[in-house]
């Protein structure tokens, strides 16, 4: 199988504790040498990345603060010039719109999504009439977890039938009171039989070799 593109998150994949790790960014253009292309898709926001991640231009595009912003940087001389547009999409809603250009080779262009769920991103590089497609990038809005409200009380009706379902009920009545017994254990040294037997068995052996296995004069 031949990879064409690689999306990575930041905190816990490619950072430790906010840390690019430095074998991690050897490794990610090792990558695009091989003609990989490499996208950083992260909820930080781009100030808050550049701080803590440095150099950022080991990556080929950059989705960040949480899909708001699709960040693009562009290395070759050839392709540094052109017009890049974007399309964003998913099986409800699908959006396009271009990168503004922000300086030689960096393009950049906030995503107009904002209901929650996956997407995918496709590039597309528009130099001298021909288009020149990126690899897709996949995205996902994240749910928000404030959405998901605990209840104050416990939802028994669920609870029923689920106990139900399974053959049970709730704090079932029907259970006879458990009537406690009283286990004592107690504890008898083995140590004291032990030698005694063995000192039998000494004995024992001195009486056969004696009597028994003795030699006639």
């Amino acid at each position: 199988m031949k990879f064409s593109a690689l999306a990575l998150d930041y905190d816990g994949t490619i950072a430790t504790e906010g840390v690019f790790n430095p074998a991690v960014r050897e490794a990610i253009g090792d990558a695009r040498q091989r003609g990989i292309a490499v996208a950083l898709v992260t909820g930080r926001r781009l100030p808050d990345l550049r701080r803590v991640a440095g150099d950022l231009t080991c990556f080929d595009v950059i989705v960040a603060e949480n899909g708001a912003v699709l960040d693009l940087s562009i290395y070759d001389e050839v392709s540094a010039n052109s017009q890049y547009r974007f399309t964003i999409h998913n099986q409800a809603i699908k959006a396009d719109g271009a990168l503004n250009r922000l300086a030689p080779g960096h393009y950049q262009a906030v995503l107009p999504v904002a209901q929650r769920g996956d997407y995918r991103i496709d590039i597309v590089e528009e130099r001298g009439g021909r288009r020149v497609p990126f690899p897709p990038v996949g995205y996902s809005l994240s749910y928000d977890l404030n959405s998901e409200l605990p209840r104050a009380e416990f939802n028994h009706r669920l609870l029923s039938r689920m106990a139900q379902a399974t053959g049970g009920e709730i704090n079932p009545s029907s259970v006879p009171n458990q009537i406690s017994t009283t286990v004592t254990k107690t504890y008898e040294p083995v140590k004291q039989p032990f030698i005694i037997l063995a000192f039998c068995l000494f004995l024992l052996e001195i009486a056969l070799r004696k009597f028994a296995f003795a030699e006639p004069d």
